[in-house]
């Protein structure tokens, strides 16, 4: 039986999980960005803060769902691994879309 050395194997998946974790997306960064601006600007307005945080958690929410729908209709309707690559260029061109639209929006308040 094969062993393996698992304090090495944590190390080595916590080594790729803060990799893939860094700022890959310089423009979700930029949305993030964004939010935190308009919430110091309302931080006494309780209510433009309660809305902020609302819109965080649905925009992102919504940025899941349509990028999945995207992902699945450009992999004709269906879901495997390994996803096709024209499945997996749609869902990134959906990301960088959504995430551009969101900061653009953002920045006019």
């Amino acid at each position: 039986m094969p062993t393996v050395n698992f304090p090495w194997l944590c190390v080595a998946l916590l080594a790729i999980t803060l990799t893939s974790s860094a700022s890959a997306h310089p423009i979700e960064d930029d949305v993030d960005v964004e939010i935190n601006r308009l919430e110091s600007r309302y931080t006494g307005n309780k209510t433009m803060i309660l809305a902020l945080a609302r819109l965080r958690r649905s925009w992102r929410a919504h940025q899941e769902a349509q990028c999945f729908f995207e992902k699945t209709a450009a992999a004709g309707g269906t879901v495997s691994k390994p996803v096709p690559p024209e499945a997996g260029r749609a869902h990134q061109a959906c990301v960088d879309r959504t995430r551009a639209e969101m900061k653009s929006a953002l920045a006019k308040y």
